[in-house]
Formats: C-alpha cells, sequence, structure tokens
C-alpha cells in the first residue's frame, strides 16, 4: 500500500535525525511519532489483511454454494436416470407378466411386444417364440383329443379294474352316465354294441 510505504520512508529519515543528536524531549517525541506510524502501518496491514480474507471467505463461500447445487443437481439427474431405467425395466417385466397370464387362460394369440435388443428384449422374442410353438402344439393336440373322443372308445381303470374315467363315445354305447360308471368294472357294463 503506498500510504505503508511512504510511513516507513519517514520512519527511516526520523531514525536517521535521532542519531545526529537531539535532547531527550525532542528524541522522545521523534520516538513517539515513529512508534505512532509504525502502529499506523500495523494496523493497515491488519485490516487489508481482514479484508482480504473477508474477500476470499465470501469467494470461497460461494463457490461452496456453487458446488452443493451442482452435486445437488447431478443427484437430482442421476435420480431421474435411474428412475427413467427402471421404470422401462418394470414395465417391460409386467407386460411379460400380464402376457403370461394370458397364455396361462388359454390365449395363445397374445405377443409381448418386442422392445430393443437387451436382455429383455431378447427374452421377449424367445417367449413369443415359445408361446407360438406351444400354441400351435396344444392346437394339435385339441385335434387329435377331438379325433379320439368322435371314435375312440376309451375307458381308464384304476389297480382294481374300477372304471375311473369313460369317454364319451364309451358312454354313448355302454348307455350309462359317467356317475353310473364309475367305481364298476367292466364286466358289468352291457350293450348291445359290446355283445
Amino acid at each position: 500500500d503506498k500510504q505503508a510505504v511512504m510511513a516507513l520512508n519517514q520512519l527511516s529519515r526520523m531514525a536517521a535525525v535521532a542519531e545526529i543528536g537531539m535532547d531527550a524531549p525532542q528524541w522522545f517525541s521523534v520516538a513517539t511519532e515513529g512508534i505512532s506510524l509504525m502502529k499506523e502501518v500495523t494496523d493497515r496491514a491488519a485490516t487489508l489483511f481482514l479484508e482480504k480474507t473477508q474477500a476470499v471467505n465470501h469467494q470461497a463461500g460461494k463457490a461452496m454454494k456453487l458446488m452443493m447445487v451442482m452435486t445437488l443437481a447431478n443427484i437430482l439427474v442421476i435420480a431421474g436416470i435411474v428412475w427413467f431405467i427402471s421404470r422401462s425395466i418394470i414395465n417391460r417385466i409386467n407386460q411379460l407378466v400380464s402376457v403370461a397370464e394370458q397364455i396361462s387362460q388359454g390365449d395363445w394369440s397374445v405377443r409381448v411386444k418386442e422392445t430393443g435388443m437387451d436382455e429383455l428384449g431378447v427374452l421377449s422374442q424367445a417367449f413369443n417364440r415359445m408361446s407360438e410353438k406351444v400354441g400351435k402344439l396344444v392346437e394339435e393336440l385339441n385335434f387329435q383329443k377331438f379325433a379320439l373322443d368322435e371314435h375312440a372308445i376309451v375307458s381308464a381303470t384304476d389297480v382294481k379294474g374300477n372304471i375311473i374315467y369313460a369317454k364319451d363315445k364309451f358312454l354313448s354305447i355302454s348307455g350309462f352316465s359317467m356317475e353310473e360308471l364309475k367305481g364298476k368294472k367292466h364286466r358289468n357294463v352291457k350293450s348291445d354294441e359290446m355283445t
């Protein structure tokens, strides 16, 4: 600071005067003035230091607030991304569950919307292929069952020979209902077509 340099120069001149020879009151006056100037310089330096410290603290506070805001913003952005990804995965899994429920109720025509080539997309594609193949097998099996029901005379017995099941054709030829046949032996069942 310019003022402090001027005070130091004046103090130096006063010290030079003190060496030339002065009487005590004059010397005391010069020394006191020097001490006052030194105190003024010290006070000024302390004030400047305090002002600089406060300015640095203010800047540090602003920087800290900015960092906190940036950190919070990053946390919110990351939380948003995590929420979006998790919702996307959950929605796709829920769709798989819904289609599986429909298939379990016999609707083999439903398909999972294939989205993406990630693991869930590959799983969806495999699920659709499986559903299509099983649907065709069930259709074929139903056709074979229908053919058997129309033409086969079939009954099933337990280990003791008691009837536990009979196809419609068997019931029609025997003239009995399933309730009437259940628990009876085949030798007790007679009809004109069976003799």
